[in-house]
Protein backbone atom coordinates (compact mmCIF):
# COMPACT_ATOMS: atom_id res chain seq x y z
CA UNK A 1 0.00 0.00 0.00
CA UNK A 2 1.70 3.41 -0.67
CA UNK A 3 1.13 5.92 1.37
CA UNK A 4 -1.31 9.31 0.35
CA UNK A 5 0.18 13.02 0.71
CA UNK A 6 -1.92 15.89 0.03
CA UNK A 7 -0.16 18.71 -2.15
CA UNK A 8 0.49 22.35 -0.72
CA UNK A 9 0.16 23.61 -4.09
CA UNK A 10 -3.26 22.64 -5.21
CA UNK A 11 -4.45 20.68 -1.84
CA UNK A 12 -5.71 17.57 -3.70
CA UNK A 13 -4.03 14.21 -2.18
CA UNK A 14 -1.87 11.98 -4.63
CA UNK A 15 0.33 9.09 -3.84
CA UNK A 16 3.61 10.05 -2.23
CA UNK A 17 5.31 8.71 -5.50
CA UNK A 18 3.72 11.35 -7.49
CA UNK A 19 4.99 13.97 -5.14
CA UNK A 20 8.20 15.56 -4.17
CA UNK A 21 9.38 16.58 -0.69
CA UNK A 22 11.02 19.34 0.73
CA UNK A 23 11.82 20.42 4.12
CA UNK A 24 12.69 23.13 6.02
CA UNK A 25 16.58 24.09 6.67
CA UNK A 26 16.92 26.78 8.77
CA UNK A 27 14.84 29.73 7.16
CA UNK A 28 14.88 28.16 3.80
CA UNK A 29 13.18 25.62 1.79
CA UNK A 30 14.90 22.74 -0.44
CA UNK A 31 13.95 19.86 -2.05
CA UNK A 32 14.47 16.81 -0.90
CA UNK A 33 14.68 14.12 -4.05
CA UNK A 34 16.22 11.15 -1.76
CA UNK A 35 12.98 11.77 0.94
CA UNK A 36 15.42 11.37 4.03
CA UNK A 37 16.27 14.37 4.75
CA UNK A 38 15.73 14.38 8.73
CA UNK A 39 13.08 16.67 10.26
CA UNK A 40 9.57 17.76 9.00
CA UNK A 41 8.37 17.52 5.31
CA UNK A 42 5.99 18.57 2.88
CA UNK A 43 4.84 17.80 -0.94
CA UNK A 44 4.35 19.29 -3.97
CA UNK A 45 3.63 17.92 -7.63
CA UNK A 46 5.55 17.72 -10.03
CA UNK A 47 4.55 20.53 -12.13
CA UNK A 48 5.14 24.27 -12.24
CA UNK A 49 1.42 25.24 -11.81
CA UNK A 50 1.63 23.59 -8.17
CA UNK A 51 5.25 25.37 -7.49
CA UNK A 52 3.11 28.46 -8.63
CA UNK A 53 0.79 28.42 -6.34
CA UNK A 54 2.77 27.79 -3.56
CA UNK A 55 5.25 30.59 -4.09
CA UNK A 56 1.64 33.15 -4.41
CA UNK A 57 0.33 31.82 -0.71
CA UNK A 58 1.25 33.48 2.33
CA UNK A 59 0.18 31.28 5.35
CA UNK A 60 1.04 28.69 7.59
CA UNK A 61 2.13 25.33 5.86
CA UNK A 62 0.85 22.82 8.27
CA UNK A 63 2.40 20.11 7.80
CA UNK A 64 6.01 21.98 8.18
CA UNK A 65 4.71 24.17 11.34
CA UNK A 66 5.91 27.10 9.88
CA UNK A 67 4.79 29.89 7.67
CA UNK A 68 7.54 30.43 4.84
CA UNK A 69 8.52 33.73 3.80
CA UNK A 70 8.01 34.88 0.42
CA UNK A 71 11.64 34.66 -0.31
CA UNK A 72 11.84 31.08 0.52
CA UNK A 73 8.60 29.94 -1.19
CA UNK A 74 9.64 31.72 -4.56
CA UNK A 75 13.23 29.84 -4.37
CA UNK A 76 11.74 26.66 -3.63
CA UNK A 77 9.20 26.79 -6.43
CA UNK A 78 12.26 27.91 -9.11
CA UNK A 79 13.83 25.17 -7.91
CA UNK A 80 10.38 22.53 -7.69
CA UNK A 81 9.59 24.24 -11.17
CA UNK A 82 12.94 23.90 -13.00
CA UNK A 83 12.89 19.99 -11.91
CA UNK A 84 9.09 18.61 -12.32
CA UNK A 85 7.80 17.68 -15.23
CA UNK A 86 3.59 16.59 -16.08
CA UNK A 87 1.55 15.52 -13.62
Amino acid sequence: MTGMRTCVGCGRRAAKVELQRFVRAGEQLRLDPARRAPGRGAYLHRDGECARRFARGKGLVRSLRWAPGAAARAALAADAGATGGAR
